[in-house]
């Protein structure tokens, strides 16, 4: 019983959510490169993200083991906050 996309999916949406509930400022994670990308692709396209744009996103954006990816959230007064992907694939 692998974990298929809809469930990947829902485990990054629950990580994300966590993550903007968290007092800290900064967090550091670690984690496989699949879930990762999953992590990334949602913060891009949330709930309208489909299988078909993750495994485009996936491929044509490969991470190297121990690559790094460093990501912001941010907050607005009167818009919709946002997550921006700041850093891909850093091996520094």
């Amino acid at each position: 019983d692998e974990e298929n996309f809809v469930d990947l999916k829902e485990r990054a949406r629950k990580l994300l959510d966590y993550i903007v509930e968290r007092k800290e400022k900064r967090i550091i994670m670690v984690t496989h490169g699949i879930f990762l990308k999953m992590v990334v692709a949602y913060m891009l396209y949330g709930e309208r993200l489909t299988a078909s744009e993750y495994n485009n996103l996936s491929y044509f954006n490969p991470i190297d083991n121990a690559g790094m990816a460093i990501v912001s959230y941010t907050t607005y007064w009167l818009k919709k906050p946002e997550w921006k992907l700041i850093v891909w694939n850093d091996l520094n």
